[in-house]
């Protein structure tokens, strides 16, 4: 399969995942709600809220601190799984799981 073909069936599943919970959210033919608007925003509303987001530069500021944080955990846990594979706790080792039960 074609990286565009992939691409585009990907944007296809999520359009219709939007558009069912678009559909879902408003009120049936039989007067029930099938998604409770507490908990399932609109995604117009949603995608309204992030190009406002974008176009007013409010949203830059926290990807910014986001990207900081991945970098930093990535680098935390990349520097404690090497000291943990390097053998610097010793001889004291963790039992094989076998012995645990």
């Amino acid at each position: 399969m074609s990286r565009l073909r992939l691409l585009a069936l990907q944007l296809l599943v999520a359009i219709l995942n939007a558009g069912a919970v678009q559909l879902f959210r408003h009120r049936a033919g039989v007067g029930k709600v099938l998604l409770p608007p507490f908990f399932f925003s609109n995604p117009v509303d949603v995608f309204s809220q992030i190009l406002a987001w974008f176009a007013s530069g409010v949203i830059w500021k926290h990807l910014v601190i986001t990207l900081w944080e991945s970098i930093l955990a990535f680098a935390i846990g990349s520097s404690r799984a090497s000291w943990s594979a390097s053998g610097s706790r010793g001889s004291r080792q963790s039992p094989p799981c076998s012995t645990l039960m």
